[in-house]
């Protein structure tokens, strides 16, 4: 017999995400503590890193938690070395046993700043990075194995398939790192492409992280090759533009843009193009000098911005930038990255923060690569590594820099202003037309950027300045353009240039966007609920594709037809708005539907671009602005064992042994649906005072819950009466003995 296990629904929203930010917090120092049966572990290690194999750890404790047989290995290229005290790790917590994760990460990458006396370039780049594209998160962390201490490490969310999922919101698709797999191979991962059938030469190249897409990611390089001016087709170009901006302005080198043309993914979306993600800024703010060859500090500092725009082994920028709008974009980006980080100070004061949290620890590091002085003043100056080798200083080469960038030609260009935009109606009805207007001077050219879900591309209108566009005179600066509102929540942005330069409102676009709601009267709550869900299908049902998807029931209590238009499912609630219902969706009276969770938007039917994990996630039914239908938030689920609502629609969420997708829930014997029996009455109902429970059976228990399933009151030994004067109004489920559920209305 299948043990059955219990759930309770989601009493708060205030909770933390399993794959919640603390892990990462950068203002944090994370503790992870590795055991190993033998003493003689680095030998061990140093013995499996030629194959990179993992050595078994009877136990690692991350900040307390202990995990059982976890796989353990020494990883990197440069940064590895057996004559090192101090190498990176790659931990495994599911190695062993597949169901390990703290807070929804399984894996566990530590870097040893080899190459980085001040011990922050990694952390301190990825914190500049995420203000403008989806990029890993990067703190500190102490290690310490059996029981002694390792020092400092670098600790870096790793880019894996559920990285892909949680920001590109698409499972499956061809997913690749650009690192060759043997440092030693000849070639660089530089999306130069050499046919369809030399797999060999990509495989040199390329690492696949996925189980097929060689034929369209050499289609994406013919595309960047050959027809570039439509290459937003099969490419974020935008993301391309800020990363290129990124590693141009912080002189990030062991990157795309430097020696070794490497450290980045590119994965597929549900657009049909690729996303680059950055990966590795051990080596960033100069650390690694190597441009075509290797440069001096002053080199570095006046770097151009314009640095391999012609080069034909980097057709990723030069076959961009060559476009005239692209270059004035890439520009753009720079110019804001430049503003916000280094002009305002934002790195340095955000540096002095990050030394000063680690300072102690460093200071007792007896393993490190550097001494204590060279960390304190590598923040603001060189530092000597080795011999007369030296790093140069983060603040030392970005004030230079930022001073040579505001001198070149392309910073002197003169680019338009332009206003935030303005919506001709700020809380639009579904389906109606809105203008935007943009106040600009200085501007021949204005567009915008708008998509109706967050997980698309924006789609480029056209704006006007002829006044015929809701824009005042013609030729007066002001811009403008409709759209249909055709979801909950429009995304926007709008870009405006010239001959010579251009801007975004916002500055971040399109990483950032404002948003407009569409007004939708909501559903009632209780009228549409989260009934059933499966984590871990294998055989319990297909979809139409012959599939065994995850799947989630949605179910109308009502006795009318209800409109979906205007609601969201996730399974994150920073981003409550992953995949929205079509706008012509509805559901029947007392109907069910089902929404297959499989990351697929492609398909015919209700295909949501997200996947649940087995391991315990959570899933929301609710509107843009963040109202809620329903939520639940489970833990470990079985394969083939539903979860469900017992009572069907109103109760808790049970485990279901015996499935029912598209059906009324099967719920144990004994409890009765609504007013199934004439047993109990409640007088008034509607209430908004005392409730009295009229029964010609003795009362030995009430439990009320709202629709949502907050407990409001629970009384157990022979209590008729109840008050609700003070509940919010609303529809409440009350269980009379654990036999009969009665619906009130509080008004």
């Amino acid at each position: 017999m299948k043990k059955i296990c219990f759930f309770s629904l989601m009493l708060t929203l205030s909770f933390l995400n399993s794959k919640g930010q603390s892990f990462y917090d950068i203002n944090t120092i994370q503790q992870i503590e590795i055991f190993f049966p033998f003493s003689n572990w680095d030998q061990k290690l140093d013995s499996a890193a030629a194959t990179e194999s993992y050595i078994i750890a009877d136990s690692v404790r991350v900040n307390g938690i202990s995990y059982d047989s976890v796989g353990v290995k020494y990883k990197g290229n440069s940064t590895y070395s057996a004559t090192y005290k101090k190498n990176p790790f790659h931990i495994e917590l599911d190695y062993i046993k597949g169901n390990q994760d703290y807070q929804g990460y399984t894996d566990i990458k530590l870097g040893n700043a080899w190459s980085d006396p001040s011990f922050l370039r990694e952390p301190l780049g990825f914190y500049i990075l995420q203000h403008y594209m989806d990029c890993p998160q990067s703190n500190f962390t102490k290690v310490f194995i059996n029981g002694v201490s390792r020092g400092i490490y670098n600790n870096s969310e790793t880019v894996n398939k559920d990285f892909v999922s949680s920001h590109y919101f698409v499972s499956g698709k061809p997913f690749f790192k650009c690192n060759k797999p043997n440092f030693q191979a000849q070639g660089n991962p530089n999306l130069v492409p050499s046919g369809y059938d030399s797999i060999g030469y990509y495989a040199q190249r390329y690492e696949m992280k996925s189980d097929y897409g060689w034929t369209r990611f050499i289609t994406m390089m013919y595309a960047l090759k050959n027809d570039s001016a439509t290459v937003d087709t099969i490419l974020d170009v935008d993301r391309a533009l800020w990363m290129h901006a990124f590693n141009n302005v912080n002189v990030n080198l062991d990157s795309y843009t430097g020696g070794f043309i490497q450290n980045y993914y590119m994965s597929e979306d549900n657009n049909g193009r690729f996303n680059p993600t950055v990966w590795d800024l051990n080596m960033c703010f100069g650390s690694f000098t190597t441009l075509t060859s290797a440069l001096s500090f002053t080199q570095m500092q006046q770097m151009s911005p314009m640095a391999q725009s012609t080069s034909t082994s980097r057709p990723l920028i030069s076959k961009i930038i060559q476009q005239s709008r692209y270059k004035k974009q890439y520009i753009a980006h720079m110019r804001t990255m430049l503003d916000e980080m280094i002009t305002s100070n934002n790195y340095y004061t955000t540096g002095q923060q990050l030394q000063n949290l680690i300072s102690t620890e460093i200071n007792a590091d007896t393993v490190k690569f550097y001494s204590y002085n060279s960390f304190l003043t590598n923040l603001d100056t060189a530092a000597i590594t080795s011999g007369n080798s030296t790093k140069i200083g983060i603040k030392q080469l970005l004030n230079n820099r930022k001073n040579y960038l505001l001198s070149t030609t392309e910073f002197q260009q003169v680019p338009p202003t332009l206003s935030i935009p303005v919506v001709s109606n700020t809380t639009p009805a579904l389906n109606a037309t809105v203008w935007i207007t943009a106040q600009t001077s200085n501007a021949t050219y204005a567009y915008l950027g708008l998509r109706n879900e967050h997980w698309k591309k924006f789609d480029r209108l056209p704006m006007y300045d002829d006044g015929l566009h809701q824009d005042g005179a013609a030729n007066d600066g002001l811009y403008g353009v409709s759209f249909q509102v055709t979801s909950g929540m429009m995304e926007y942005y709008v870009y405006a240039d010239n001959a010579n330069a251009g801007i975004f409102s916002p500055s971040r676009a399109e990483h950032e966007y404002y948003t407009l709601l569409a007004s939708i009267p909501p559903i009632s709550n209780g009228s549409l609920v989260i009934n059933e869900f499966m984590a871990s299908n294998s055989t319990t049902i297909q979809d139409p594709t012959g599939s065994y998807p995850d799947w989630v029931e949605i179910f109308n209590t009502t006795n009318n037809p209800l409109s979906l238009s205007g609601l969201y499912l996730s399974d994150n609630l920073s981003i409550n708005t992953k995949w929205a219902f079509p706008v012509t969706a509805s559901i029947a009276a007392n109907s069910y539907i089902i929404v297959w969770l499989d990351g697929d938007t492609l398909q015919n039917g209700y295909h949501a671009n997200f996947k649940l994990s087995a391991g315990g996630d959570q899933l929301y039914l609710n509107y843009a602005n963040n109202t809620m239908l329903d939520s639940v938030n489970f833990g470990q689920q079985v394969t083939d064992v539903s979860t469900g609502r017992c009572l069907n629609g109103i109760g808790t969420f049970i485990a279901q042994s015996s499935p029912t997708p598209g059906a009324s829930n099967h719920c144990p014997t004994g409890l009765q649906h609504l007013e199934s029996s004439n047993h109990y009455t409640l007088i008034p109902n509607p209430s908004s005072n005392l409730v009295r429970i009229m029964s010609d059976k003795k009362i030995e228990q009430i439990h009320v819950v709202n629709s949502i399933g907050q407990s409001f009151y629970n009384s157990i030994g022979g209590n008729t009466d109840f008050n609700v004067k003070n509940w919010p109004t609303g529809i409440y489920y009350v269980t009379i003995n654990n036999q009969q559920v009665i619906k009130l209305l509080v008004d």
